[in-house]
C-alpha cells in the first residue's frame, strides 16, 4: 500500500507542476498578444469633446423619452384618480352623507380636494453648441 500511496503522491506532484506550467505559458502568450495589438491613437481634444457632446446628446434624448414615458403614465393614473372617485361618490358617497347629515352628524368641510396639477417649467434654457471650439463647451 505504501507503493501505492507514493505512486499516486507523484502523480499529484506532476499534475500540479504541469498545471503551473500551462499557466506560465498561457500568461506569457496573453501579454505577447497585448504588446502585438495595436494601441489607438491618442485623439485630438476637440474630437474627445466632439465625442462628449454626442454622448450627452444621446443621454438627454434618453432621458426626455423617458420623462415623457413617466408623464403618460401619470396622466393615465389621474384620469383613472378621478374615474375612480367619481365612482365612490355614484356609489353610495353622496347618499351616506346626506343620511349622516339627516341624522345630525354636522358638516362635511372636507368634501373636495385641491385639484392637482403637473407642468413642468422650463426655467432654464437648453445650451445649444455650434461648434466644440466656440468655448462653451469647455465653459462649464
Amino acid at each position: 500500500m505504501s507503493d501505492e500511496n507514493k505512486i499516486e503522491e507523484e502523480i499529484i506532484e506532476t499534475d500540479k507542476e504541469v498545471q503551473d506550467e500551462v499557466q506560465e505559458l498561457v500568461s506569457e502568450v496573453e501579454e505577447e498578444s497585448k504588446a502585438l495589438t495595436p494601441q489607438p491613437a491618442k485623439m485630438k481634444k476637440h474630437h474627445e469633446a466632439k465625442k462628449l457632446v454626442e454622448e450627452a446628446k444621446s443621454i438627454v434624448k434618453a432621458s426626455e423619452s423617458e420623462l415623457q414615458d413617466c408623464r403618460l403614465l401619470l396622466e393615465d393614473d389621474l384620469k383613472e384618480y378621478d374615474a375612480a372617485k367619481k365612482a365612490l361618490k355614484v356609489g353610495g358617497y353622496n347618499a351616506a352623507k346626506d343620511l349622516l347629515s339627516e341624522l345630525g352628524h354636522g358638516t362635511f368641510a372636507h368634501d373636495e380636494e385641491e385639484d392637482v396639477v403637473f407642468e413642468a417649467k422650463d426655467d432654464v434654457k437648453p445650451i445649444v453648441l455650434k461648434d466644440v471650439r466656440s468655448g462653451r463647451f469647455t465653459g462649464m
